[in-house]
């Protein structure tokens, strides 16, 4: 187990051996989710979910979920 100090300005420094796990280096992006038993999962963000097609960024889905179409998206700019 590794410990991390918050610093004063919020962030969070990882330790060495938890960046060598993720494979994360400097300049990473790495996504946060907090789960509903208050536990944070962290991961290497996937290349394909900061990639943008037609304008429109492309999010993969979450296991169990169906992915966010292009018409999904229209639907909701119609909303706005």
């Amino acid at each position: 187990m590794s410990i991390a100090v918050l610093t004063q300005d919020g962030q969070l420094p990882l330790p060495r051996e938890i960046r060598e796990r993720l494979g994360v280096r400097q300049g990473d992006r790495i996504e946060l989710r907090v789960e509903s038993d208050g536990s944070v999962r962290l991961r290497p963000e996937e290349k394909e979910s900061s990639a943008v097609r037609n304008g429109v960024p492309v999010l993969p889905a979450r296991p169990g979920e169906q992915p966010v179409t292009l018409e999904i998206v229209n639907r909701l700019r119609d909303l706005e």
